[in-house]
């Protein structure tokens, strides 16, 4: 079975710059807002891109205006 070891996230919806070591048990705790479920939808992608249906995945999640971050508040 493939694993990730590690993800590099740059520029997708609240993720200005995230490196995450993956482990075998991963928890995400957090607010509401802070980018859970843009993590998970990171791999959705990814296994849409590896089936060949990417393009309908972003669609999906309201094309690629919405996925990108456009502003940075440091």
């Amino acid at each position: 079975m493939n694993t990730f070891e590690h993800l590099k996230i740059e520029g997708f919806r609240r993720f200005f710059y995230t490196e995450v070591e993956m482990r075998p048990l991963t928890v995400m705790i957090g607010a509401n807002g802070v980018g859970k479920s843009s993590f998970l939808e990171i791999f959705s992608l990814l296994a849409a891109s590896a089936n060949g249906q990417l393009q309908s995945k972003i669609s999906e999640l309201g094309g690629l205006t919405q996925m990108v971050t456009l502003d940075r508040t440091d």
